[in-house]
């Protein structure tokens, strides 16, 4: 049985370097590897047995769904969905840092977490704004510049139109 990519990574001199510091609050691994994989299991088992208590998140992909994972009660990955159809949010709270001990202590740490549709309704939703607040000068300059570009390109013109509809759900 091969050894991941991980299991290589764990063991160099850098990832040995960065899991022994000890002035850490937390530790942020982002990877595109599915949430549930080997390598990121190798990951979280290498830190745990330098921090068993530090929190961990994880941000994941290649599976292309949505989806969670509980790793302990201070370690938790988040995946997002496929090919930008979701923006990922996710929220920790109660993080003890550590030059600051009599803060909030980690067990109590408390994760939210949502999916956001990537489209503009969703967008507009989750920043508060609606219509006719939601575009900025820059946003509006863009948009002209991608237009633009996208006419030089001529993929404005219409090739083919299906004569019916097969989507299941809208």
């Amino acid at each position: 049985m091969a050894l991941s990519q991980a299991a290589d990574t764990i063991k160099e001199s850098w990832f040995q370097e960065a899991i022994h510091d000890t002035d850490v609050d937390l530790f942020v691994i982002i990877g595109h590897a599915d949430i549930h994989s080997i390598e990121f299991t190798q990951v979280y088992e290498a830190i745990r047995e330098v921090h068993p208590d530090t929190p961990i998140q994880f941000f994941g992909g290649h599976s292309h769904i949505r989806n969670f994972r509980i790793l302990d009660n201070k370690s938790t990955a988040l995946e997002s969905g496929k090919y930008f159809e979701t923006v990922g949010w996710l929220s920790l709270d109660g993080i003890k840092a550590q030059e600051a001990p009599d803060s909030t202590d980690n067990t109590s740490m408390v994760v939210s977490r949502r999916y956001i549709d990537a489209n503009r309704a969703g967008y507009q939703h989750h920043s508060g704004k609606n219509a006719t607040t939601f575009d900025t000068p820059q946003g509006l300059e863009m948009t002209e510049r991608l237009a633009k570009y996208r006419a030089g390109l001529d993929l404005d013109r219409l090739i083919g139109c299906a004569p019916q509809d097969f989507s299941l759900s809208k």
